[in-house]
């Protein structure tokens, strides 16, 4: 399996954040990276860009190109051409970070090849930079780094349109990777820095090969839930000591039928008076295991007799809407599953 055959999993993106390899890099990285975008943010705004004179803005664009904003290396080839018309370079900087025109129309302005304030050699690398170091809560970084650390997880989106299309999916994508961060790594600077450890750091490559690793063996013991459903039956009453299949005259607890669809498994436990649903999924579930909210409903009203009714949702993970969406339902709880194999 090699990264372009995979797409990591919410859970797994949580487990790369959460790597201490991962974290101990981004730490180390960040003083230095909030040092240099505290210079560059106090003349990247309207009111240092109307009050530099030409050699200033000249001595703050070099600085900042040659260090790369203290990121990331900018190409030195472009670096002259870039700055060649400061007159023109200062109408391009005052555009982009004009907050009064939606960022894909300032983004196509200047990278597209017909763009009105296009300067030969800026590009998305640089243009981003410029909007991060003006806005790091607004902005993100976009340049081949972040896209090979996207790529590497699975998450790169398919870029379609012209470039301020192309810029606004890769702003959602990290905003969204920027959700799953634990704090204090829930920004834009750390996702930067996160996505270059992916794409070219050793501690990158090594959290990724174990997670890439975890889903090897999980695709080898993949079950289907039919099976998991059989051996869950089979040894029901060892993982939930008190409980057995439930019975009536008609009708076993596996399968079983209701008018809003067939329970996976339903089990009683008569000494707490207490029937359990059981919803079955051999992989991610996500909200759509919620029905079993209207199979526990059913329960309670045609066969409860005054047992209390609770739901089980059993699978390999679940993602985050079912995790928010489970806070709110007391009664249901979540169990992961693992297959675990023995030879005797």
């Amino acid at each position: 399996m090699t990264y372009n055959e995979i797409k990591l999993t919410e859970g797994q993106i949580k487990q790369l954040f959460n790597d201490p390899g991962i974290q101990g890099k981004i730490n180390k990285y960040r003083p230095e990276r909030l040092k240099a975008h505290q210079e560059w943010s106090e003349w990247l705004n309207k009111e240092s860009l109307e009050r530099l004179s030409d050699d200033e803005l000249k001595d703050k664009f070099l600085k900042y190109y040659n260090s790369g904003a203290g990121r990331h290396a900018f190409n030195p080839i472009y670096r002259d051409r870039i700055i060649s018309d400061v007159k023109k370079f200062r109408e391009m900087l005052k555009f982009l970070l004009d907050e009064s025109t939606d960022i894909k129309q300032r983004i196509n302005e200047i990278l597209e090849i017909n763009g009105k304030y296009r300067i030969e050699g800026v590009g998305k690398a640089l243009a981003t930079s410029f909007l991060f170091d003006f806005n790091p809560d607004k902005y993100c970084i976009w340049n081949n780094r972040v896209e090979q650390g996207l790529e590497k997880i699975g998450w790169k989106p398919q870029l379609r349109g012209k470039m301020g299309e192309k810029y606004s999916q890769i702003l959602e994508t990290l905003e969204k990777l920027k959700s799953l961060a634990p704090e204090p790594y829930n920004n834009f600077n750390d996702i930067d820095t996160f996505l270059h450890i992916i794409a070219a750091e050793p501690e990158g490559e090594d959290a990724l090969r174990r997670i890439i690793k975890e889903v090897r063996v999980a695709e080898q013991f993949e079950i289907s839930e039919k099976t998991l459903q059989e051996l869950l039956e089979k040894t029901l009453t060892k993982l939930l000591p008190g409980f057995s299949i439930y019975e009536d005259e008609e009708s076993r607890g596996v399968e079983y039928p209701t008018s809003v669809g067939r329970i996976d498994v339903l089990a009683i436990n008569e000494k707490d008076k207490e029937m359990l649903v059981i919803e079955l999924k051999s992989g991610i579930a996500s909200t759509d295991a919620l029905k079993i909210l209207s199979y526990m409903q059913w329960v309670e009203e045609n066969l409860a007799e005054g047992r209390k009714v609770k739901g089980l949702i059993i699978a390999l993970d679940m993602d985050d809407k079912l995790k928010y969406a489970l806070r709110r339902i007391p009664d249901v709880q979540f169990k992961k599953f693992r297959i675990d194999i023995k030879l005797e």
